[in-house]
């Protein structure tokens, strides 16, 4: 799915892409860390056509099963996050992608903003993240926390996010 196609979905059920720092603490609180399953050549347009997709989804699923895993949980480490940027200000008609971290916590991908909106591939996983949170106990909209001075800190490694939703440019 193309991150233009996600912040549709995103928008109509109040959600949002993660930040690089989200993506970092989903993986660290899932129960569910799957392994990262690179599909090496050809790096071509089979990388993005649906038989690619749903055979690298059925290894997934099988590492699921191997590893017993509930697949209702929390899971994580098996797709590249699609994520949103700082850097996508000024590279708007771009998609960030990061993550698919390998058992200690680093990321094959780091921050990536080297595809244009529309491309998708075998290894990007759509993940929303409402926005609305609890912050201290209350209801607060995670959209102010990504804005705040001081607040920012604990969603965003890239400091204050302007952007909260992939630009459709």
């Amino acid at each position: 799915m193309s991150p233009l196609t996600a912040q549709k979905i995103a928008d109509v059920l109040g959600c949002m892409l993660p930040t690089t720092k989200m993506a970092r603490m989903i993986w660290t609180a899932a129960p569910g860390k799957i392994p990262p399953s690179p599909w090496g050549p050809p790096y071509d347009a089979t990388m993005m056509s649906t038989d690619r997709i749903v055979a690298h989804n059925e290894r997934i699923d099988a590492k699921i099963t191997k590893l017993g895993l509930c697949v209702h949980g929390l899971l994580a480490g098996h797709k590249k996050d699609v994520v949103l940027s700082v850097k996508l200000v000024a590279r708007p008609k771009q998609v960030a992608i990061f993550g698919w971290f390998q058992a200690k916590g680093t990321p094959i991908q780091p921050l990536y903003l080297g595809h244009e909106n529309t491309y998708a591939d075998y290894s990007h996983g759509i993940r929303l993240v409402s926005l609305q949170c609890m912050l201290d106990g209350a209801p607060a909209s995670l959209a102010d926390i990504l804005k705040d001075p001081v607040l920012h800190v604990g969603v965003s490694d890239e400091g204050i996010m302007s952007i909260i939703r992939q630009p459709l440019a």
